[in-house]
């Protein structure tokens, strides 16, 4: 496996910290009370007056030594093709804070540091400023005249955000070709001699006057951030796309000061003798501190508490050592090149592991990888550096082909599935409008002229599935209507914020209010419930309050990390070390009333978590040398061992004294049979899945599975939708919900609820929560951020919980009372999911390996193990001799047929924890499998449809965080392809990778990444340009780099 450190762990534990500000979420009340944290800060009005003007004529005088070009208004300067971050460069990335993060280039060793200086969300574009350091010691900012372009006779350079240079061939004609190196741009020089980038899947547009000052950037829509200028050429102000104002200071040369538009100062800057930047301090008045060696290359970077991390280099300038300041003591990665041609990279990561890198000896692009246990990965790129093929590490390849625009037009996957994507308009010729699935499904896609999608239709069902509609000035979405024709119209303040979405009734209007930098501060529901946010200087969420009650407090160290988190009557507090990914947590510990539960975390010097410490004891992991895991002893005292295919697959799981479960995968990676025998070798049980339709065709959906003997073979309807489990069938409407399901009839309303099913008429709040059902006489109450708090039936009790967090992702205690029987449970939540529940006083412990799948499991005293399928659904607990104790059985949406001792284990559908009432927890909601919905609306806004499951596709998707439906198996290109077409997504980052922001969805992994960058951060204010760059810097198309980075395979990058 060909990375140093385990994403899944990473991913894991950064979601063991839930989500605060998904729209929204909250405690139940206590007796304590919780208070603003002293960090709180609202920022002033703002300014707008403009300083400076049109940049100076001419070539602009530089400020410090920078290499001599032709022409143009460099200051910093496109010397080298190795500065920076680009598409195609492999990157080994160090995260030191939440604003500060450091990479090295492994084909050629350079040394590359970016800072988030500022970020104040607007209308279309964010206003994003960054320090960036590569080559030759140059600092770069990504405004003013390091932003101007460096005009050759040849080619024209293009300074990029993080300090990288694209570059534009000349043709003969006078014209300029598409920028090389992966960037998806094109520059044209107009009439009168200016110039124009324009970026292709985002439609965004940088332009320059005849000399390469750069002089604003523009969305699709015209919305734009404009750049002034002193008479010599220094950043005087820019206006964002509200025409707020942010100033600069210059001092003989050097930016000293930026004030932001409410007039903190949001930087300070200081230089040594030599113009060097040696320090940096935030809008919260931290510092991060740099020194140099004796060649001017950064030999120290002193963070924000005070820790070193060092860097030494070759004689040639490659970055040869970095140095992490662990708490725990210092860990170092080293590199070692090929000289003088660094076309190999061997990358030792601090346990002492190579991997070896290969690289095109001209365009220095990654075209292998060999772990430490000599496993090799590799790639192939088109001339415009865009995948070609990835190749596993048993020669299967996955590959895509590029139309003359360097569009991808097909993918194929090693078992021959193939989708292929359409570029009909002329006017946007970049632009996706069809997508062919294998099986023929095709979706188009439609735009104005500016490019925003305005129709999204299925070719197979002549109908629209997705319909919008945009306003002047601002060219913002208007209305949308859906696949069913129900409208949702979205309101704005005349500065381009939303502030009223209006779905269809009988939801009711949601609201939002902002501070002077576009912050929400307010968000009140349809129930008319408001719920305020606080933040600190810096962006960060740090309380959450309604009707005048704060309902969760949070603190942040100075890296950025929640260090406690407060809710009335429960405090959390939190502790970090340093590791080369980013900083870890090493325990959580959980106050109430004086009672305290402590959950720790180890982990190897390269962060591979290698204990974790919960109620139950202690689970150890171990590691092979390519960081799979090879064994995982459970706090139980079994030791569980695991097996692997070259193409890091794991094949086998032997559980001692009882037997084992072997996988088998097709070439695509997807699987297609487990078998489960005790230690004689005696079949316990097996399961086969087949993806072949019937005309022999591979497909992206499967088309049957077999277990214990019983086969069930499975249709699909135009969109994707479950249509037939054998002899059982779903209705699907174009919107994906269930109309009919195994022939019980469900009525929808407008607004996707379901209302009535099977007799029983449901009712829900105009915050879209499910409140009542009359079979029942059920009763559901939520607080004021939308957390089911209690039911009653017949006025009766028959639920209640209370929770950590302002959402549902950490419930602490839920009761159940069912045919007078009261049931309490307390669970316990870390890192790699829920492993603990105590229930009326008997626990039942899990251990999960890294990535959070179901291993063992003890209830009482008894010890079982588990058997689970290809979407960790539980389908067998075997006993410590190899008995099998209980089988479940699910259908397509969940509800399960279970035999034997199956009561004792609730650990079941998705490895989820199933309630007595049959409704599963599933992250941020409760599922129902009966309904195959949810029950409450999505809090994420990522879904389609917010009540429908999996996009009702049940068998290739799934949903175990309640925010998100991924594809089961990772490999349906068609399914990843039209579900970016159906739900009319355009990717949006200015610079994008063929991933785009997809890509760097891919890259941070798992909901506390993705949605807390995606989510989290714009909420705040934060980027998504920032989780973009995340992704440039190794993960999105780094394709397979150290560090958590590996063949990510093209079906990743669609």
């Amino acid at each position: 496996m060909l990375r140093s450190f385990s994403v899944g762990v990473v991913a894991a534990v950064a979601a063991t910290i839930p989500l605060i500000v998904v729209v929204p979420a909250a405690a139940a009340p206590a007796d304590e009370a919780v208070s603003v944290p002293a960090a709180a800060w609202t920022p002033g009005q703002v300014n707008r007056a403009v300083v400076g003007g049109a940049p100076p004529a001419g070539r602009a005088q530089k400020s410090r030594p920078a290499p001599v070009s032709e022409s143009g208004a460099q200051s910093w300067a496109c010397t080298s093709s190795s500065w920076g971050v680009l598409p195609d460069y492999s990157m080994e990335r160090f995260k030191i804070s939440d604003r500060l993060q450091a990479g090295v280039n492994l084909a050629n060793g350079n040394l590359w540091i970016d800072h988030r200086d500022l970020t104040v969300r607007g209308t279309g574009l964010n206003m994003n400023l960054r320090h960036s350091y590569g080559y030759y010691g140059e600092w770069h900012l990504n405004a003013g005249r390091d932003m101007g372009l460096e005009l050759r006779t040849n080619e024209v350079l293009m300074p990029v955000d993080g300090g990288a240079c694209a570059t534009f061939p000349r043709n003969a004609d006078g014209t300029y070709g598409v920028a090389r190196n992966g960037v998806r741009a094109s520059m044209t020089k107009n009439v009168g001699g200016s110039y124009t980038a324009r970026f292709f899947d985002s439609g965004e547009t940088w332009s320059y006057n005849a000399d390469g000052w750069l002089l604003n950037r523009a969305d699709r829509n015209g919305n734009t951030i404009t750049y002034f200028y002193n008479s010599d050429g220094s950043l005087a102000s820019m206006a964002d796309t509200q025409g707020r104002v942010t100033t600069f200071v210059t001092t003989n040369g050097h930016i000293t000061k930026i004030t932001d538009p409410s007039g903190a100062v949001a930087g300070e800057y200081t230089y040594d003798a030599n113009s060097r930047l040696t320090r940096l301090t935030d809008r919260d008045g931290k510092a991060v501190s740099f020194t140099y060696n004796a060649d001017g290359q950064i030999a120290t970077i002193t963070d924000q508490i005070d820790r070193s991390w060092s860097v030494e280099f070759s004689n040639y300038g490659d970055v040869t050592k970095l140095t992490v300041p662990r708490q725990a003591g210092a860990v170092s990665a080293s590199f070692a090149y090929d000289t003088p041609v660094a076309d190999k990279t061997t990358y030792t990561d601090p346990n002492g592991n190579k991997t070896i890198y290969t690289f095109e000896e001209i365009e220095g692009r990654q075209i292998s990888a060999q772990d430490a246990l000599g496993h090799t990965q590799s790639q192939t790129w088109t001339a415009n550096s865009d995948l070609q093929t990835t190749t596993d590490g048993l020669n299967n390849s996955t590959t895509g082909s590029y139309d003359t625009l360097n569009n991808l037009i097909s993918t194929k996957l090693p078992t021959g599935a193939t989708s292929t994507i359409g570029y009909t308009n002329t006017a946007l010729p970049n632009l996706p409008t069809s997508v062919k699935d294998p099986a023929g499904n095709e979706i188009t896609r439609e735009y104005d002229r500016a490019g925003n999608v305005t129709k999204v239709r299925s070719v197979q069902l002549d109908a629209n599935l997705d319909y919008r509609s945009y306003s002047s000035p601002k060219n913002l979405l208007d209305f949308r209507l859906d696949a069913n024709g129900k409208r949702t119209t979205f309101g704005y303040d005349q500065a381009g914020n939303l502030t009223t979405v209006t779905p269809p009734e009988p939801l009711g209007v949601t609201r939002i209010g902002y501070d002077s930098l576009s912050r929400i501060t307010s968000v009140t529901n349809g129930n008319n419930k408001r719920v305020d946010y606080a933040y600190d200087k810096l962006d960060r969420v740090v309380a959450i309050s309604s009707s005048g009650t704060t309902l969760q407090s949070m603190t942040y160290n100075e890296l950025g990390n929640l260090v406690t988190r407060s809710t009335p009557g429960v405090t959390t507090r939190f502790t970090y070390d340093t590791y080369p990914s980013s900083s870890l947590i090493t325990s959580a510990k959980r106050t109430q009333g004086g009672a305290t539960e402590t959950v720790s975390y180890n982990y190897d010097q390269a962060g591979n978590l290698t204990s974790l410490t919960d109620p139950a004891g202690t689970h150890t992991y171990a590691f092979d040398a390519a960081y799979r895991l090879t064994s995982l002893k459970d706090a139980f005292g079994q030791t569980t061992t695991f097996g692997y295919d070259n193409a890091d697959r794991r094949i086998s799981s032997t559980f001692p004294g009882a037997g084992s479960q072997t996988n088998v995968y097709d070439k695509a990676g997807r699987l297609t049979s487990l078998t489960a025998k005790n230690t004689g070798g005696t079949e316990l049980l097996k399961a086969t899945y087949n993806y072949t339709l019937g005309n022999g065709v591979d497909s992206d959906q499967l088309q049957s599975k077999t277990i214990a003997g019983t086969t069930t073979a499975y249709t699909y309807d135009a969109l994707k939708h479950l249509k037939t489990a054998g002899s059982t069938s779903f209705t699907v409407d174009n919107a994906d919900n269930i109309t009919n399901l195994a022939g019980t009839a469900h009525t929808v309303n407008a607004a996707n609820q379901l209302t009535a099913a099977d007799g029983d008429n449901l009712g829900y709040d105009k915050a879209g929560n499910l409140t009542s059902a009359s079979v029942s006489s059920m009763a559901h109450e939520y607080s004021a951020t939308n957390q089911l708090l209690r039911s009653t039936s017949s006025g009766t009790e028959t639920f209640k919980a209370d929770y950590d967090t302002t959402d549902q992702t950490q419930p602490r205690t839920i009761t159940e009372n069912l045919n007078g029987n009261t049931t309490t449970r307390v669970f316990t939540n870390t890192a790699v999911g829920l492993t603990t529940v105590a229930e009326n006083g008997v626990r039942t412990s899990v251990a999960r390996d890294p990535r959070g799948t179901l291993i063992t499991e003890k209830v009482g005293e008894a010890r079982f193990n588990f058997i689970t399928d290809n979407q960790g659904s539980v389908l067998a607990t075997l006993d410590t001799t190899g008995k099998v104790t209980a089988t479940f059985t699910y259908n397509p949406y969940g509800v399960v047929t279970v035999t034997g001792a199956s009561a004792i284990h609730r650990f079941r559908y998705l490895g989820g924890y199933t309630l007595r009432n049959g409704q599963n927890h599933f992250g941020y909601r409760y599922y129902n499998p009966t309904w195959g919905r949810f029950t409450a609306p999505d809090p994420t806004g990522q879904e389609r449809n917010s009540y429908a499951y999996s996009q009702a596709d049940p068998i290739n998707n799934s949903d175990p965080t309640g925010g998100s439906t991924g594809s089961t198996w990772g490999a349906a290109v068609g399914g990843l392809v039209g579900g970016i077409v159906v739900g009319g997504l355009a990717a949006s980052c200015p610079l994008t990778a063929g991933a785009g922001c997809v890509g760097a969805g891919i890259v941070m992994g798992g909901l506390g990444g993705a949605a807390g960058a995606g989510l989290g951060s714009s909420i705040g204010g934060g980027t998504r340009e920032e989780v973009r760059d995340d992704g440039l810097s190794g993960g999105a198309l780094g394709a397979f780099g150290a560090g958590g980075k590996f063949v990510k395979g093209l079906k990743d990058l669609l």
